[in-house]
């Protein structure tokens, strides 16, 4: 019997993905907090936090493989955080008129018996800046909620 794939997020557009490609698996939510001191590299960083959400629920899945992923958003020499309001997230898409972003992509897939990594992907994307209906619609849709600035793969403003 092969062993259980858990997906260490809260996302609902995480679950999604991967269950259109058919993967059987459980989603829990990471108990580890993304308070963080960024050290400059922006795909570390996402890898980091990607190791934390799935390190943080290794003991309770000890003969599992465990998919952390986490994304960050890097504009100017800085990180965009989650926005958590429409406001905020309305005020970061302004910021990124003008000017082109990185969107960087961490994913930790381990297997939690040896605590290795058995995969380490950091990928970055260049896209330009959104433009002021787009940010509007993606503010105004919710489609911002829980994700790294107000920018995603779901949410994509460039279009």
């Amino acid at each position: 019997m092969p062993p259980d794939l858990v997906l260490v997020s809260t996302s609902p557009y995480r679950r999604e993905l991967m269950a259109k490609m058919g993967f059987r698996f459980r989603a829990v939510a990471p108990r580890f907090e993304e308070n963080h001191v960024h050290n400059g590299d922006p795909g570390e960083l996402a890898l980091a936090l990607a190791r934390g959400k799935a390190m943080s629920v290794a003991g309770d899945y000890p003969h599992a493989i465990l998919i952390g992923s986490d994304q960050v958003v890097w504009c100017d020499g800085r990180v965009l955080a989650k926005a958590g309001t429409p406001e905020r997230a309305w005020r970061e898409l302004q910021s990124l008129r003008g000017r082109t972003h990185e969107f960087y992509m961490g994913l930790y897939l381990s297997a939690t018996r040896s605590c290795v990594p058995t995969l380490r992907w950091i990928t970055p994307s260049i896209a330009p800046a959104p433009s002021k209906p787009k940010a509007r619609v993606c503010c105004c849709s919710n489609a911002w909620i829980a994700k790294t600035g107000p920018q995603s793969s779901d949410c994509r403003l460039s279009r």
